[in-house]
């Protein structure tokens, strides 16, 4: 379960605990006004460690593509 699942569930059980609706609501606007950053932010830190590990797979897939040495000698 990704922080952002996690999140997302810590957010409806604590909307579901108010009994009043008038209570519950304000609860949940304050929780999606507040915290909307906080989200926000674990998105992108989860959007920057995925670019991350593509860049070094790819950075992996291009030392295994080409064959070190191999245009050497061809250039002229």
């Amino acid at each position: 379960m990704s922080n952002t699942e996690k999140y997302l569930a810590n957010i409806k059980s604590k909307v579901g605990v108010c009994p009043q609706s008038e209570e519950s609501n304000r609860m949940l606007w304050m929780i999606l006004s507040n915290n909307h950053n906080v989200l926000g932010y674990m998105l992108a830190n989860e959007n920057k460690h995925l670019k991350k590990k593509i860049e070094g797979i790819e950075n992996e897939l291009r030392m295994i593509s080409i064959p070190h040495g191999m245009y050497l000698g061809w250039l002229g």
